[in-house]
């Protein structure tokens, strides 16, 4: 749970809690399958999109007590990865690089789209999703690199967030991400929602003058007591306003933490969204905020007391400034 001050205003709210089982079976030495089922949980009944937009799905009611996040099933051998259902996408294992603020963050990186959890889109939580994964040869050994995955993913017909009637046809996503013996990764993520060239008449009035697609390359460095996390997204027809208006833009978002001392950790970072010059019906909309805070870890990202506040220069697209919010919260994962 977490309690949010913003102005004179204080919010107590759910802090992205679910509930959830995995199962594994070993067939032989090779070849396994797996599934998995997550619900999350809004006991409070207060969830706030413009401080973690990933928390819900598009769809779900702010009176739903408990609704869907993950649920799939797949096969899995030492080459490659079969999946299949609603399942965090092949775009998230790049953008994933900065998604590590608590109650705050992935604001800019394409993730959780449109008010979202990425889901119909793909970039996030992906829905009825077919992925493939498969991963390179002996090469690597001589780079003093990990084994390299290829990550592929299919979906069809998934509505398009916030236009009623609207769907997608074919969308692709593709990544990859390189990883070194010493903990340095790069990766880059790619993900092709297809419009019907029919809806675009109708889906201007909403800012979408084409296909959704979204860019993001990322790289992280971690030891045992630092990480520092960055991604650059590029994003078409992909995110919209506070409004609900889709626009063309570039973001940047930087994650870092720091062990202070002993169980106390330091973190620092920003999300910076900005629509290009040309997307005149996004206004002045722009997310641009930073993050300090601090957490008291008694197991890693598992347990934990975190207090941040996020300082604010965004601008509304109405043209209001929005203003900084303090957040004070507990996360307890029990195994």
């Amino acid at each position: 749970m977490r309690y949010r001050q913003v102005d004179s205003s204080g919010i107590w709210s759910d802090g992205g809690s679910r509930i959830g089982l995995t199962w594994h079976w070993r067939i032989n030495p090779d070849i396994g399958l797996f599934a998995r089922a997550e619900a999350g949980i809004n006991i409070l009944d207060q969830i706030d999109f413009l401080f973690n937009r990933g928390d819900r799905p598009a769809g779900q009611d702010f009176g739903d007590t408990f609704f869907r996040r993950l649920l799939n099933v797949g096969v899995e051998t030492p080459r490659a990865v079969l999946t299949v259902g609603k399942a965090w996408s092949t775009y998230y294992r790049v953008s994933s690089f900065t998604d590590r603020f608590q109650g705050t963050g992935a604001s800019a990186s394409g993730t959780y789209n449109a008010g979202t959890d990425g889901g119909s889109t793909g970039t996030g939580r992906a829905d009825d999703v077919l992925q493939g994964r498969g991963f390179a040869g002996p090469l690597q050994r001589e780079l003093l690199l990990r084994p390299l995955g290829l990550n592929v993913q299919l979906q069809h017909g998934e509505p398009i967030p916030l236009v009623e009637g609207k769907r997608y046809n074919t969308t692709v996503g593709l990544s990859t991400v390189y990883e070194t013996e010493s903990s340095l990764a790069i990766g880059v993520a790619y993900n092709h929602a297809n419009i019907d060239d029919a809806d675009l008449e109708a889906l201007r009035s909403v800012g979408i003058d084409g296909d959704a697609t979204a860019l993001v390359v990322g790289a992280r460095w971690y030891g045992d007591k630092w990480y520092v996390g960055t991604v650059v997204s590029r994003l078409k027809n992909h995110d919209t306003t506070d409004d609900g208006i889709y626009f063309d833009g570039t973001g940047w978002e930087v994650y870092s933490q720091y062990n202070v001392l002993g169980p106390w950790w330091a973190v620092v970072g920003w999300n910076i969204l900005e629509p290009d010059s040309s997307q005149a019906q996004a206004g002045p909309f722009e997310v641009d905020y930073g993050v300090v805070g601090v957490r008291y870890s008694f197991q890693d990202f598992r347990k934990m007391i975190f207090a941040n506040v996020r300082l604010e220069s965004s601008v509304s697209q109405d043209g209001s400034p929005r203003s900084d919010v303090y957040t004070i919260g507990i996360r307890w994962d029990l195994p």
